[in-house]
């Protein structure tokens, strides 16, 4: 870049990257910084970037907008009857969550098939009665359980900004968890994957990962083919570089779909 840009300005613009760059610090997967004379703006990314771009002129923001559409975040529980993991995913690696357990497991409860002790009129014991209050507490505890699990996944849904969930491990569990989530955190799940508890979270993910390309495929073709009605229809749909460039100078575009990599130098 250097030795294509001999100007004063790209060689000052130049030597403020290479002192941003070289003090650093590695606390996120990757940076997006934009320098001009007289300002900056420098953006910390979770998500990694495979091949660098350096350029030079008017800002070139399609990768970044690439990059940041494609790795959408994912809230995903994996939960059966005694606890439950939280990861955010992307569609890369796995962020560390946390795992909740059932607080079922808290309790010292007297084994099942220990002889009731006490005994009813007539000499009859009352085992029966003490069992079902030993499952009636249990499913009361699962229960409970289940709502913490829901109602956390709403919480990590607000905190990370992510717009979908996905559920693995026990299909009971996770559909029952599903059952008790608020209607619009329900909307955000898009499906259930059966998972063994004991993989680490990125093999997890790793295992998930085709159910949650899936998803954003079929999500992506969707918004294709409503905004080709819409054009068709003389709606709010618009097709073509030169009419959706014009709708762009006119501040008109709400959802613009470009298809990647851009082949078109005029997309760039």
């Amino acid at each position: 870049m250097k030795a294509a840009h001999e100007d004063p300005a790209a060689a000052e613009l130049i030597a403020r990257a290479e002192q941003f760059f070289a003090t650093l610090r590695p606390e996120c997967k990757a940076v997006a910084a934009f320098f001009t004379p007289g300002a900056e703006e420098v953006l910390r990314l979770r998500v990694p970037i495979v091949q660098p771009e350096c350029h030079f002129g008017r800002p070139a923001v399609a990768s970044l907008l690439w990059l940041l559409d494609e790795y959408e975040p994912y809230v995903v529980a994996l939960v059966d009857s005694e606890k439950v993991r939280f990861f955010v995913a992307k569609l890369g690696r796995a962020d560390l969550g946390g795992t909740r357990y059932n607080e079922v497991r808290e309790y010292d409860f007297p084994p099942k098939y220990l002889p009731a002790t006490g005994r009813g009129e007539g000499g009859y014991t009352q085992g029966g009665n003490n069992r079902d209050a030993f499952e009636a507490t249990i499913e009361d505890h699962t229960r409970r359980f289940y709502r913490q699990v829901a109602e956390q996944c709403g919480h990590l849904l607000e905190e990370s900004g992510a717009k979908r969930i996905l559920l693995g491990g026990s299909e009971a569990s996770a559909r029952a968890v599903e059952g008790l989530m608020h209607d619009t955190v329900r909307k955000a799940v898009i499906g259930f994957v059966p998972t063994q508890m004991h993989l680490s979270d990125q093999a997890m993910w790793d295992h998930m990962m085709p159910r949650a390309l899936e998803h954003e495929r079929a999500h992506e073709c969707a918004l294709v083919d409503e905004v080709v009605d819409l054009a068709k229809a003389g709606g709010r749909g618009a097709l073509g570089i030169a009419t959706v460039l014009d709708c762009l100078k006119n501040k008109q575009v709400e959802l613009l779909l470009v298809p990647w990599p851009l082949a078109e130098p005029s997309c760039r």
